[in-house]
């Protein structure tokens, strides 16, 4: 009996090692990695969601650049950064043209919905008849 408890509570703690503890671990460890390699010029993102390019770097604190015309900047805590953007070519979509593809692909779902149930009427009819040829 104490055999048994002993082995599900050592159960339960390698679950929540490798299901928590562990994972949290690897995120910090990405995290602080991704701190020390924080260069000057790089995109960032900080916690509250606001971006900006890093200006100058000290222990703890950095110097972010926000804004179109770099004018404007926020001295920050270090662990305020959430990422670093990639450098990445983003095709930025017109809101007219997104529009018309979300459009596009209601109208597409709402015709296979319109499918579906035409199918399930026939079915039903065939069934209505069948029900009135073996009531007779």
């Amino acid at each position: 009996m104490v055999a048994a408890n002993l082995i599900s509570l050592v159960l339960i703690f390698a679950v929540f090692y490798f299901m928590i503890i562990r994972p949290q671990k690897k995120r910090q460890q990405q995290q602080s990695q991704m701190l020390e390699n924080l260069r000057t010029g790089d995109k960032v993102v900080t916690i509250g969601g606001i971006h900006g390019t890093v200006v100058a770097i000290d222990n703890d604190t950095v110097i972010i650049a926000t804004g179109d015309g770099e004018d404007t900047t926020l001295i920050m805590s270090k662990v305020a950064i959430s990422r670093v953007v990639e450098e990445e070519k983003k095709e930025i979509v017109s809101s007219e043209t997104a529009s018309e593809e979300i459009l596009d692909e209601d109208v597409e779902e709402f015709e296979d919905e319109d499918e579906d149930e035409d199918e399930y009427e026939d079915e039903d009819e065939e069934d209505d008849e069948e029900k009135k040829e073996t009531s007779k």
